[in-house]
This record gives structure tokens, C-alpha cells and sequence, in this order.
């Protein structure tokens, strides 16, 4: 849920820290994802979520100006999202 939660986190106008806390619970998540199955063996998990991971930090770090982080960052948190509800279904159907 946290992923989804980061995702729609800056149209909820919550305090900053909030934010944070959401984009933290997402980032440890992506990385005991990567660190266990089937994250680690299948590279096109990885690369979804490292993909996510990296326009998120762009957007957050205002690479993206003059696009609003608003817009941004959310495209990083959809990846980040995709990727770690595709490894759950998978791990779900190899039994991990």
C-alpha cells in the first residue's frame, strides 16, 4: 500500500514530512524487493523499479524544471509500484 500511498501522496497537499515518511517506506521496500526473489532475478523487475527510483530522485532534486514535481514525481512512484506489485504476484505464484 505504501507505494500507492507515495504515488498520490502530492494531491493529498499533507505536511512535508508526511511526504517523506511515505517516500522512505517506498524506497526500503523497492530495495528488500530487489534484495529478494524474484526482484533479483528478473532483470525487467529491476530495471522498472530502478527506472522509477531514478525519475523520482530527478524529480525531487528539480531536474525536471520547469515541470512541476507534482507531476513528476508521482511517474516515478507509478514504476516503483508497478514493479514491486509485479514481484508480489510473482513471488505469490512461485511460492517464495
Amino acid at each position: 500500500m505504501t507505494p500507492l500511498l507515495a504515488t498520490v501522496a502530492p494531491f493529498m497537499v499533507l505536511a512535508e514530512g508526511a511526504e517523506w515518511w511515505m517516500w522512505g517506506g517506498t524506497a526500503f521496500l523497492a530495495v528488500v524487493m530487489l534484495a529478494i526473489r524474484p526482484g533479483r532475478h528478473r532483470p525487467a523487475i529491476a530495471g522498472l523499479v530502478l527506472a522509477g527510483a531514478a525519475i523520482w530522485a530527478a524529480s525531487l532534486a528539480g531536474w525536471f524544471e520547469p515541470a512541476p514535481e507534482i507531476v513528476t514525481s508521482p511517474v516515478g512512484s507509478l514504476l516503483i509500484a508497478g514493479g514491486l506489485l509485479w514481484s508480489a504476484r510473482l513471488c505469490r505464484a512461485e511460492a517464495c
